[in-house]
């Protein structure tokens, strides 16, 4: 029996061990952000940085600072005119994960932004992707330069000049960025298309409803497009026409050849 009982312990340990690594490996995660970094980390005024980038298990790809939203790996050349933090945001069905890099411009830092003579100037801001379903995640990004005060309604209030925030409506919301100094105020609008999947909108009654977009390829499809089945969800919005489609910059889908 003294020899039986070390073998037995063994064994159990081992289907436990297989059991709650089974049980890890179906569970759904936040995206894995393998790389993301800046080649050089140190330039001088106008000089060039590369970012690279690698995220598995994500839908969408967002960095900030204008870069807006990119493919799940890749390289993106940038030129910072101020001592910049980069922040990459990674999105799924469960959440999201992000990373920072910071490159530095010789002979400036974060706080050099001159106020303007006039009111705040809105350099960007911008929500990545412009659609979701209900319960997906986009990203707002911003950055204002000359202001004592920016805030951002729809409950997000106070924020600083620039910077990113992860936001979730229940229904499609115009978000407006106010920027105050004692010259004046400046306001960016973004506004974020919540449909449902379950349910496209319009009746249905006309050929020139229901198409389907993605903020990432910038394609509309005829909704059982085969490429539009694989859309992600927070890169999905809707159109109901094709004129909708194409006053946002949005082209036809190469593979189901909707109307132009």
């Amino acid at each position: 029996m003294k020899k039986v009982y070390p073998v037995f312990l063994i064994i159990c340990i081992s289907l436990i061990s297989a059991l709650v690594s089974s049980c890890m490996a179906g569970s759904p995660g936040l995206p894995a952000i393998t790389l993301f970094t800046a080649n050089p980390v140190s330039v001088s005024e106008g000089g060039q940085v590369v970012l690279s980038w690698n995220v598995s298990g994500a839908t969408a790809v967002i960095i900030d600072r204008g870069v807006g939203s990119v493919a799940t790996n890749g390289t993106r050349t940038v030129i910072p005119a101020i001592t910049t933090t980069y922040t990459l945001t990674a999105i799924n069905a469960a959440g999201t994960n992000s990373a920072k890099v910071t490159v530095t411009v010789a002979g400036t830092s974060t706080t050099d932004i001159i106020p303007p003579p006039g009111p705040p100037t809105v350099r960007y801001f911008t929500v990545t992707p412009e659609g979701i379903t209900p319960g997906g995640t986009a990203v707002l990004s911003w950055s204002i330069a000359g202001a004592s005060s920016v805030t951002i309604d729809n409950g997000i209030g106070s924020v600083p000049q620039v910077n990113t925030r992860a936001v979730s409506p229940g229904a499609t919301t115009t978000y407006t960025l106010s920027a105050t100094n004692p010259a004046g105020t400046s306001f960016g609008y973004a506004v974020l298309t919540v449909a449902s999947t379950a349910s496209p909108p319009g009746d249905g009654s006309s050929v020139e409803k229901n198409w389907i977009g993605s903020t990432y390829t910038r394609e509309y499809h005829y909704p059982d497009c085969s490429i539009a089945r694989k859309i992600p969800f927070p890169s999905k919005i809707w159109f109901d026409t094709v004129a909708q489609a194409q006053a946002e910059g949005y082209h036809a889908c190469p593979v189901c050849k909707p109307p132009q």
